[in-house]
């Protein structure tokens, strides 16, 4: 199965910030990363990119495998 390139960089992102938030609590970097995904989807729907919830379901995959 192929990855869109859209869809992997959701992943590393909110992987990445999940990681970072993580040192200092797993919950925190997981809603944090979550929460960062959720704005970047809905700033897209004023116009500044498409907003697609596949793109919302990537950022929840890195977000857990990143907090995990």
């Amino acid at each position: 199965m192929k990855i869109q390139a859209d869809k992997l960089g959701h992943i590393k992102m909110c992987f990445l910030i999940a990681v970072v938030v993580s040192v200092q609590n797993p919950t925190l970097g997981f809603f944090t990363a979550i929460l960062v995904g959720a704005l970047k989807e809905i700033r897209d729907m004023f116009g500044y990119g498409t907003p697609e919830w596949g793109d919302f379901y990537a950022d929840v995959i890195g977000a857990t495998l990143g907090a995990g």
